[in-house]
């Protein structure tokens, strides 16, 4: 049985998008309501917080150096310096949320470089969107275009070990897509093409985060229900992990050789003596987990 350790008591209201950083050692993500980026560096248990303006919502590594995080604006760059940390740096492209109660969500790099950004509401279905946005050539601006709407809250995203499939949960909805991703020329992808990859029932808790492993396996962090659940390429529950929380909401693969499964949890909504929750917590999953893609935005 796999033993869930907490590792940092972060007290995060919403702790999101877990992303190992390789080039560091570390791993980077952020609390939703608050504007801090979180450094966890696992060998000796110490928590780096940078500020930043305004709070993001999710975090991707950057092939030009330090990150991009995603906020209500935009994506933007955010520069690492070993001497001043973290600092926010300009936007690289500006986005439309959709207004209304639609907003900026989790993103994804696919293995190309590209970057995914989930839109949704928590109370509207069918406003929700992904969008794909393609680095310039050369000095040419950065291009939009969406890949799937009619959406209720897209959230954590992963691909399969050859990247031809996209696992897109939607929180709100309650399912996890299993979408045909061509890397090399992905387009709009409709919603009644969408294969449902688990569809969760009403005592599951909402499909939140997700990644995956070098065996297929898709690891989903279950929103309100205290689990984490590995799958099978073809949907079959392989295992389920329970946390001491009821709100996981991230999961990254992390250390040397990937084999930890970082997850982050949320404390919003809990009761004041659920002291863990908002905790990153860490367990060895016995597997491997693959690379993380890096933006070239």
């Amino acid at each position: 049985m796999m033993e869930v350790e907490r590792v940092a008591s972060t007290g995060d209201l919403v702790g999101e998008s877990p992303r190992w950083d390789p080039r560091i050692g570390q791993l980077v993500w952020v609390d939703m309501e608050r504007p801090i980026v979180h450094v966890f560096t696992p060998g000796t248990g110490a928590v780096v917080d940078h500020r930043i303006p305004r709070p993001a919502s999710s975090i991707a590594l950057r092939d030009a150096g330090g990150y991009l995080i995603t906020d209500g604006e935009g994506v933007r760059g955010l520069a690492a310096s070993p001497s001043t940390g973290l600092s926010e740096g300009s936007l690289v492209v500006r986005v439309d949320e959709g207004g209304g109660s639609c907003a900026v969500n989790d993103s994804g790099c696919d293995a190309e470089g590209r970057l995914l950004v989930g839109y949704g509401s928590e109370v509207t279905p069918s406003v929700g969107r992904v969008d794909l946005i393609t680095p310039g050539a050369g000095a040419d601006e950065p291009s939009i275009r969406t890949l799937r709407d009619r959406m209720f809250l897209p959230n954590g995203m992963g691909w399969s070990p050859d990247g031809r499939v996209l696992y897109l949960a939607d929180s709100y909805a309650r399912v996890v897509h299993a979408l045909p991703y061509d890397p090399s020329a992905p387009g709009r992808i409709a919603p009644q093409l969408g294969e449902v990859f688990y569809r969760a029932g009403p005592d599951d808790g909402l499909p939140d985060g997700v990644a995956v492993d070098t065996d297929g396996g898709v690891w989903v962090a279950f929103w309100g229900s205290g689990t984490v659940r590995r799958f099978s390429p073809d949907g079959v529950c392989l295992c389920s992990l329970r946390l001491p929380v009821a709100q996981p909401a991230g999961v990254a693969f992390g250390g040397p050789d990937l084999s930890d499964l970082y997850i982050t949890t949320a404390s919003c909504g809990q009761g004041a003596d659920d002291a863990e929750a908002g905790s990153l917590f860490r367990v060895a999953s016995g597997t491997t987990g693959l690379p993380l893609n890096v933006c070239r935005l």
